[in-house]
């Protein structure tokens, strides 16, 4: 005990020592697929000691998982400890929208009021002492102490590494709080450290998941972790026994959901799709926790990272190019895989003049027969709309100034959408150069403005009065009602949320990944409209006389001026 605590004051030191030599900022150049990669490490280490002692079993789980071809291990399993640890995790579930509400607090109190009430038979917390410790200074030899510095510099430095680590998860976490101060943090973990110290304790360091249970529980500025310290203190000194009767399984059980919640599945899937290196280096940073061998794997996925950025040359290159281009109004250059655009219209050459303003109005629309743009819809223009694409009312697709658009299949265009854009301002999309490109299956819900040059990809979502201006969106993005999404190129897979203004490239890099619940949404609202859009049709196909069939008899046979105007004198009688 003495040399622990001789150790803590020497790593308190070193911490506070690397908090003046503004070591700290070291950690603003750590990859993101680093840094995720040991957030998930930590969450399946933290399942892999919490699930046997949910179970009430001491194996391991690798041991478990290799005898689970034996059903006799099922004999050990103690079945209480399971229902106590269920009793939490099924508490947390169910208040998970209710975030104002402490669920895993009201977990723990389910489980251990049942359990004592049933007087189930299973491993319990204990007594804690109701006492705090003494202040000492610890005696230890000479020799002793030169032996406890040595050892305590790796030890300081891994201890700062890992605090440092944690800290910038838990921004991942807290997307909208303010970000932590490296140098700051080691100030106070060094501080901690020479505390603990001084009353025989061991080395402090910072820990995701005790950090992540707060946010998880709603705690959203540093407040809540003095007041978690407080509680803790006053739980030693006054419910020392009331503690002691809760089931360790319970406490596994609120761990395991912390674990889960700790997996960045979704960044290895997104890294998989854009950058190979990358995941593997995620791949080798999850092995640190796991392996227990935490400096190996940070180094190696380090250089795995920084390999990748050198190989990353070209795209640099096309980078610059790219700035080039927009000299001469080329906003950006993007191949789209899968789209058949309808027409192909004879792209424009970058900085050429065009303000032949006539021209661009009387330009015709060309129009799939299978999509349906309504009467009160305004499409104005070389707008090139695919098949199966529904335009509601009150929408305007002005393609007078900037031009031409392009409208993917199962396209949605909803209540006074707005899609205008800048002269001689373009997005090369396969070859083509558009003023704006929409992919398929995307939505862009009531008074949504996109104005070009813009680029949204497959399957995105653009909220209810989202503004959409010289960016490109990737395919699955999901823009937020009201957001503001201008002068960047946001990555595939990315959520911008409500009301947040994005007009920054580190705002991009800290933009959350999109949640599956709202790509399930933007099928659905796609779904909704391609049947809305085939009743519209049907209806409209009644009348030989609407705007509609006269737009599709004007495209299918060579009607003279007055032809069409006779039609349009009968709707006008009719």
């Amino acid at each position: 005990p003495a040399a622990a605590a001789a150790a803590s004051l020497f790593v308190g030191v070193i911490q506070i020592g690397l908090c003046l030599a503004f070591a700290g900022r070291l950690m603003d150049f750590m990859p993101e697929a680093v840094l995720a990669g040991f957030i998930t490490g930590v969450g399946l280490k933290l399942l892999d000691k919490q699930i046997p002692k949910l179970l009430g079993v001491e194996d391991e789980v690798s041991h478990m998982i290799t005898n689970l071809h034996d059903p006799l291990w099922l004999h050990d399993v103690s079945w209480f400890s399971v229902l106590s640890g269920l009793l939490v995790i099924v508490t947390m579930l169910a208040l998970m929208k209710f975030r104002r509400l402490p669920s895993a607090l009201a977990g723990l109190i389910l489980a251990t009021v049942i359990s004592s009430y049933l007087k189930w038979d299973l491993h319990r917390v204990g007594e804690i002492p109701n006492f705090l410790p003494d202040v000492m200074w610890p005696h230890l030899s000479l020799e002793t102490w030169g032996s406890v510095l040595i050892a305590s510099i790796p030890l300081g430095l891994l201890g700062a590494a890992e605090t440092l680590l944690a800290a910038r998860g838990l921004d991942m976490l807290t997307k909208n709080a303010k970000p932590h101060q490296p140098n700051l943090e080691l100030f106070g973990q060094g501080m901690a450290s020479l505390a603990v110290g001084w009353i025989g304790g061991m080395p402090v360091t910072g820990v995701i998941v005790r950090g992540t249970a707060n946010v998880q529980s709603g705690g959203k500025t540093r407040i809540s972790a003095i007041v978690h310290g407080f509680a803790l203190i006053c739980a030693i000194l006054f419910a020392g026994k009331i503690l002691g009767t809760v089931p360790v399984a319970a406490l596994a059980g609120l761990l395991c959901v912390v674990g889960v919640r700790l997996v960045e599945y979704d960044v290895l899937f997104h890294l998989i799709k854009e950058n190979k290196i990358h995941a593997m280096a995620f791949v080798i940073a999850v092995l640190g926790p796991v392996t227990d061998f935490l400096v190996i794997s940070l180094l190696a996925s380090l250089a795995l990272c920084w390999l990748g950025y050198l190989l990353d040359g070209k795209k640099r290159h096309q980078d610059k190019s790219k700035a080039a281009l927009r000299t001469v109004g080329v906003r950006a250059i993007i191949e789209a895989s899968g789209q058949e655009e309808q027409g192909r219209p004879k792209p424009y050459s970058p900085g050429t003049r065009n303000e032949q303003w006539g021209k661009h109005v009387t330009d015709h629309p060309q129009v799939a027969s299978t999509a349906f743009i309504h009467p009160n819809a305004s499409v104005i223009g070389r707008v090139v709309i695919d098949q199966r694409v529904h335009v509601a009312a009150e929408a305007a697709l002005r393609a007078d100034e900037g031009t031409p658009f392009y409208i993917g299949p199962d396209t949605n265009i909803q209540d006074g959408v707005v899609l205008h854009a800048l002269k001689e301002k373009w997005v090369q999309v396969n070859g083509n150069s558009w003023a704006i490109y929409v992919g398929k299956q995307v939505s862009m819900a009531h008074q949504a403005l996109i104005h070009g040059p813009c680029y949204i990809g497959d399957h995105s979502f653009i909220g209810f009065k989202a503004v959409v201006h010289d960016a490109t969106i990737g395919s699955n993005c999901f823009v937020g009602i009201g957001a503001v999404v201008v002068g960047v190129e946001l990555p595939n897979d990315r959520f911008v949320p409500h009301g947040m203004i994005v007009d920054t490239q580190e705002k991009v890099n800290n933009l959350p990944m999109v949640k599956p619940e709202q790509m399930h949404f933007n099928a659905d609202v796609v779904e909704v409209n391609q049947g809305l859009a085939e009743a519209y049709r049907a209806v409209d196909e009644g009348d030989p006389f609407s705007e509609k069939n006269i737009k599709i008899f004007a495209e299918r046979q060579p009607l003279r001026d007055q032809e069409i105007q006779a039609y349009r004198l009968k709707q006008k009688n009719f």
